[in-house]
């Protein structure tokens, strides 16, 4: 398989993987949210260096 074959499938799947680090940043960043494990600076650090991290966050770094 080459590049150009995979590239319809890689390409919408890093933008919605970008879309979800994005939202995890900003929902960091509301007034009003409480995160669980670090500060607010340490998860915004974890979820630019790490790509899937979003998910980490998402279902068990913040407080509902």
């Amino acid at each position: 398989m080459e590049w150009s074959e995979l590239l319809p499938v890689l390409i919408p799947l890093l933008l919605i993987n970008g879309a979800f680090q994005v939202f995890a940043i900003i929902d960091v960043h509301k007034k009003d949210r409480e995160v669980l494990f670090f500060t607010k600076t340490v998860w915004t650090v974890v979820l630019i260096v790490i790509n899937v991290a979003w998910v980490v966050y998402l279902l068990g770094g913040r407080k509902e």
